[in-house]
């Protein structure tokens, strides 16, 4: 008994303390039994407000769709890894993140313990490094310079139309 409680102990602290979003759920309803500090914080509730209610009873799913999805895949398999889901927070943000989570049994009834770190800042990154693409091709594609990229066997990856026009003209300028 006393080795049953140790182990309790150091699994609840390390539940409660770990700095990612998780959450202990029902498997057949998605019943809040347990969700640590992290996720409390991460999703602006307080533990009351959440715990014995469902994710549909808090509005939390942004997308209602995804839960059955997500239902349907573990009616299949007893695991899922870096789904990448919405949530609603309690003061109404939208929190993007990639959960993932297993199912497991806990007093004879099946449960799921899932993760949910928040990807805000990583789709925030993504974004911007996607416009950075966008300003560098446009201005490359529209440069009024011909600009040729080749490997270091000299064998062409890219070249701009205006190198295509130069390439093709018979000006003095390319002899």
């Amino acid at each position: 008994e006393l080795a049953l409680r140790e182990s309790e102990e150091k699994f609840s602290t390390v539940f409660h303390q770990l700095p990612v979003a998780i959450a202990v759920t029902t498997r057949a309803e998605g019943r809040y039994l347990d969700v640590n500090e992290a996720w409390l914080r991460q999703f602006a509730y307080t533990r009351e407000a959440v715990i014995g209610r469902t994710g549909a009873e808090l509005d939390f799913w942004v997308d209602p769709a995804e839960r059955a999805r997500l239902a349907a895949y573990l009616a299949e398999r007893p695991d899922f890894l870096c789904w990448e889901i919405e949530f609603r927070a309690c003061d109404g943000r939208v929190v993007p993140t990639e959960c993932s989570g297993r199912i497991f049994e806990l007093g004879g009834e099946e449960v799921v313990i899932w993760s949910a770190p928040d990807i805000t800042e990583r789709r925030r990154m993504e974004q911007a490094l996607r416009q950075s693409e966008e300003r560098y091709r446009s201005l490359v594609v529209t440069s009024p310079d011909a600009i040729i990229l080749t490997d270091l066997n000299g064998i062409i990856l890219f070249c701009n139309e205006q190198a295509v026009r130069f390439c093709e003209s018979d000006t003095p300028e390319r002899q």
